[in-house]
């Protein structure tokens, strides 16, 4: 690991009331001496003394010149009450590039060099203040599209992770410590381990729960990434008007003219806790114009990369070839039939009659009035999770990288479970419960390969 002093900015590029240079490592607290002047002087022994952990006024200044950059707070945070557990200094400074990047040349000149992406989480990890399931939480949080993603990242960075996959650690070594004892001094250890009790044990408290982790993990990715939800349908049944309802704007333009939508216009939204990308597309029929036909070309490349639809129908209207036509191009598809301008339909008899043969995943709606739009996000939402309930926190699914630990931890699992069960021996049982913990470790980071590490920090964000 370097031991090198880093330093970058930690606020996003552009302008805002306060922007912040991070510096972490042996020679923060000389480079801020360097180039800060307290606003109100104190006489010490030597240079300026921070107060760690509060906020020190003053001003950043370059040396040579005696230039004044900015006026500033600064924090300093001393090892090990720190975030990298390295001596670590934040300067509050105005927000702005031009003031950020000067702060940052300046620190630059005086002893640090420019952090790598990921670089202050992935120091933190090394030197032990977070497991490597925290530090993939920090990117979460900073990535997180909607409450639930937020909640659920908190979670890990919290260590819900970390303790749940330590405590089934901690289930194993104590009985391979009593597996590995009856086996090297079977003289003086009688009925070390109750193999029945083991078993049973296993699979309540450490296989069962591996399972659902990793049966979360579809879950878990809704929740981080969120889905592609596209609005189709003929022209002029009231897709537009739906996107507006559920994005709570308007955000297309709603008129009786068929076609008006041409171009996909999209809206990013959180239903129910998933984040989701919403497309409202041009609507689909036969026609000679051009501009619409791209628009429909567009149409079908949306839907074939989107994750859910809705089909929109007008149900004050008699069924259009049209819609038979949309219904045979998205039945491989997971979709919801949207039967909206329900305030306009007189004689629903007549109209179930007439829809029957579009009866997967319905819902009824009025998107002029708002009306059963709320059970349409309900609707939304169960399919996305396929019809399962929210996660619990501490039971949440992994990463792509951790599942893979988990499975490969729950096929040890299984082995160790077939080697009481069959009698093949405790020999067998020690090597595949060693094997399993290792897995584990590898889910917290006490094992990882550094290639590894660093194709997890380089997707972070410059200055975290």
């Amino acid at each position: 690991m370097n031991t090198d002093t880093i330093a970058a900015i930690a606020t996003p590029v552009g302008q805002g009331g306060i922007g912040i240079i991070r510096i972490s490592g042996q020679k923060s607290l000389q480079i801020i001496q360097e180039i800060f002047t307290p606003g109100i002087k104190r006489h010490h022994c030597g240079s300026f003394q921070f107060r760690p952990h509060s906020l020190n006024h003053g001003f950043i200044n370059d040396p040579v010149n005696g230039e004044t950059i900015d006026e500033v707070l600064v924090a300093v945070m001393l090892a090990p009450h720190s975030y990298t557990r390295e001596n670590v200094v934040e300067i509050q400074s105005h927000g702005g590039y031009a003031v950020l990047e000067a702060i940052l040349d300046l620190v630059l000149r005086y002893g640090a060099r420019l952090a790598e992406a990921g670089e202050f989480t992935k120091r933190a990890f090394l030197n032990g203040r977070i497991d490597l399931s925290q530090a993939e939480a920090v990117a979460d949080l900073i990535n997180a599209k909607s409450r639930q993603s937020l909640k659920l990242a908190v979670a890990h960075l919290k260590g819900a992770m970390k303790d749940k996959v330590n405590g089934f650690i901690e289930f194993l070594n104590r009985h391979l410590a009593l597996i590995q004892a009856g086996i090297e001094f079977p003289e003086d250890v009688d009925d070390c381990l109750d193999a029945e009790g083991f078993v049973r044990d296993l699979e309540t408290h450490v296989l069962g729960p591996t399972q659902q982790m990793i049966d979360n993990y579809q879950q878990g990715k809704i929740y981080r990434h969120g889905i592609e939800l596209n609005i189709i349908g003929k022209p002029n049944v009231g897709k537009s008007s739906l996107l507006n309802v559920l994005t709570n704007l308007e955000k297309a333009i709603v008129t009786d003219i068929p076609g008006t939508t041409r171009d996909p216009i999209e809206a990013n939204l959180s239903i129910r806790g998933i984040p989701i990308t919403l497309s409202d597309t041009a609507g689909l029929h036969t026609t000679e114009d051009p501009i619409e036909k791209l628009g429909i070309q567009k149409t079908h490349e949306s839907i074939d990369r989107a994750d859910l639809v809705l089909m929109v129908i007008d149900s004050s209207a008699d069924p259009a070839k049209e819609d038979f036509n949309i219904q045979n191009l998205i039945n491989s598809k997971n979709y919801i039939t949207v039967f909206n301008k329900i305030d306009l339909l007189e004689n629903r008899t007549a109209f179930k009659e007439k829809y029957r043969h579009f009866s997967k995943n319905v819902a009824f709606i009025s998107a002029r009035t708002g009306q059963a739009i709320e059970d349409l996000k309900d609707l939304i939402a169960k399919i996305c999770l396929k019809s399962k309930s929210a996660v619990m926190l501490d039971n949440m699914s992994p990463t792509l990288r951790q599942k893979y630990s988990l499975e490969k931890a729950l096929s040890a699992l299984h082995n160790i479970k077939r080697c009481f069960d069959e009698g093949l021996g405790e020999e067998i049982a020690v090597f595949e419960i060693e094997d399993a913990v290792q897995h584990y470790n590898q889910v917290t980071g006490s094992i990882v390969d550094y290639d590894i590490l660093d194709d997890i920090f380089s997707r972070f964000c410059i200055g975290k």
